[in-house]
């Protein structure tokens, strides 16, 4: 008999053997275990698509870690809700099948010893717990990347007045953070402006820290969309400059500050983009890399007023 028929034959058996309720229940925990996994895992190698809350990644991770990339917060009730219902699966097949379950853990013992049922236990604790131990609310400083100061790269772009905007201006003489968003971004954009604003309250108004914004949908966001937006947004200048140019101009800063941005969804016609900044002191050098939907306001005010 091959491998592959041996093994088919043990699966038919664990299937009849009265023990399927445990088989299914077992399946539960270890796609809820591989979710969680996903969803760490994920973000660290792909920021900017677990980054745009309209991705499949960036629903996994609120579900399973409870992170809302659409408003940059934690929301508590996603993973217990997720856990939850692990639990009541768990719970509802004991109950409904008992006798079923109570020969799967007789059988473990026999072939395992008191070993196979701790390490049982020790799985779903460890399932349960992944949201708790790895969510972003316990990681600390999150989002705030420090990186090896060096000059800002530099560009050339036209501001909301239509005015040239030279960065030897803009990123030099006070503490500045650069972005880059869109003026019709339904989501993430606001998200990240609101996250900024309170970064700039809690600052107080004695600071002259600014904001820069370069678009990175340039082929519509004219100048004068732009200044529409400043009071969409409710931000003024001179503290906030945003910028547009033409598409190669654009293209031109992301590729000098490596920030990606995707084309336009044909559906929604949203563009998927880092939600990126860097933070730049007053002699215009990048401090630091920070993700600005997950970086605290609080973080991100002490740190910027620190450079």
């Amino acid at each position: 008999m091959s491998n592959v028929q041996l093994t088919l034959k043990r699966l038919e058996l664990v299937l009849t053997a009265g023990w399927w309720p445990v088989v299914f229940l077992l399946l539960v925990w270890a796609v809820t275990l591989v979710s969680y996994f996903l969803a760490l895992v994920v973000p660290d190698l792909w920021p900017s698509v677990a980054d745009d809350p309209a991705s499949f990644w960036a629903q996994l991770r609120l579900y399973c870690l409870g992170w809302d990339a659409a408003t940059g917060g934690y929301r508590w009730q996603y993973p217990i809700a997720n856990v939850a219902v692990a639990v009541a699966f768990t719970v509802t097949i004991w109950a409904l099948w008992p006798h079923e379950v109570g020969c799967f853990l007789r059988a473990l013992r026999a072939r395992t010893g008191r070993g196979g049922a701790l390490v049982l236990a020790a799985f779903v604790l460890l399932t349960a717990a992944v949201p708790l131990v790895f969510s972003p609310a316990a990681g600390g400083k999150v989002g705030v990347t420090p990186v090896e100061p060096y000059a800002a790269p530099g560009f050339r772009l036209i501001d909301q007045d239509g005015r040239v905007a030279d960065s030897g201006r803009l990123l030099r003489g006070q503490p500045t953070l650069l972005t880059f968003l869109y003026t019709d971004c339904p989501d993430a954009c606001p998200a990240v402006v609101s996250r900024v604003k309170q970064a700039l309250e809690r600052m107080g108004s004695s600071s002259d820290a600014r904001v820069v914004v370069v678009t990175v949908n340039p082929g519509r966001d004219t100048p004068e969309r732009l200044r529409g937006q400043m009071t969409a947004w409710k931000v003024q200048a001179p503290r906030w400059s945003l910028l547009t140019e033409q598409p190669a101009a654009i293209g031109a800063v992301l590729r000098d500050y490596r920030v990606a941005a995707g084309g336009e969804d044909p559906v929604t016609r949203t563009l998927s983009h880092d939600t990126v900044g860097f933070l730049v002191d007053r002699s215009g050098r990048v401090r630091y890399r920070v993700d600005l939907l997950q970086v605290s306001p609080e973080e991100l005010s002490r740190i910027w007023s620190g450079i």
